[in-house]
């Protein structure tokens, strides 16, 4: 005859995480399912993106025209350095051609700062899983408007669970 014992417990994973949104806005896809296999960088939910997409659209029109602009005066300083060795033109046209594009590569790195600033703020429109992971619990829906910082999604990650047990303090 053997000794047992009957107790009432629950698993859980060892690490859980729940995810958010660094930005506020409207889910439009996902989250995905409790019970989903999620792969570490897969996409578990997707907010409205519009306005973040217009948003690098404009920056990278910008960082076009000042590239352009830098393409022209180097155009330009070149022509009148060739024209400046042989007299051609004043040292002074050929300085003013010279700020020219130092200014318009100061614009294009300038310009540079605000399309990686609208980059990481699509980024952000975008909730990827941090490890491979199951859901375990999803805290908003597909058309909910989401504010930054709030749950979406809990992960319960691969790697280990942890049993708990009700006992009593003293074992027959």
């Amino acid at each position: 005859m053997s000794d047992s014992i009957v107790l009432t417990g629950q698993i859980h994973a060892r690490r859980e995480v729940n995810l958010a949104f660094q930005l506020a806005g409207k889910i439009v896809a996902g989250p995905a399912e409790v019970g989903d296999e999620i792969k570490v960088g897969q996409i578990v939910a997707r907010l409205e993106n519009t306005t973040e997409l217009n948003t690098c659209d404009a920056a990278q029109a910008d960082l076009a025209a000042a590239r352009a602009v830098l393409t022209q005066a180097q155009t330009n300083e070149r022509r009148l350095a060739v024209l400046a060795k042989e007299r051609a033109v004043s040292y002074m046209d050929y300085e003013d051609v010279e700020r020219q594009m130092k200014t318009a590569r100061e614009q294009v790195r300038a310009a540079g700062v605000p399309l990686g600033s609208a980059e990481a703020q699509l980024g952000y429109t975008v909730l990827r899983a941090t490890a491979d992971s199951v859901v375990v619990a999803k805290h908003a829906e597909v058309g909910e408007v989401v504010a930054t910082g709030s749950q979406v999604i809990t992960l319960a990650q691969h790697g280990g669970l942890d049993a708990y047990f009700d006992a009593p303090a003293r074992l027959p």
